[in-house]
């Protein structure tokens, strides 16, 4: 749902094709995709505090409507568990 939320974006997809035959023949293109900002998978490997993780814990913050870090809605952070 959180993947969903921060939204989508359009990046470069490059590709290379080569066949080798009687004659050598290399084609390369770059097209357009759209994909999660942040893929799903993403989420599961945040760091999440204990001693595994040296007390760190990761997040995103997400701004809905509000480009505040730099120019994107959506921040990954890093905070210390143990903070007073």
């Amino acid at each position: 749902m959180a993947s969903e939320l921060i939204g989508d974006a359009m990046f470069y997809d490059p590709s290379r094709t080569l066949t080798i035959a009687e004659k050598f023949s290399q084609t390369d293109a770059v097209s357009l995709k759209v994909d999660r900002l942040i893929r799903p998978e993403q989420f599961t490997r945040l760091m999440t505090g204990g001693k595994s993780n040296g007390s760190i814990v990761e997040a995103y913050i997400h701004v809905q409507g509000d480009k505040l870090f730099g120019g994107r809605n959506f921040k990954k952070i890093r905070f210390n568990q143990n903070y007073q």
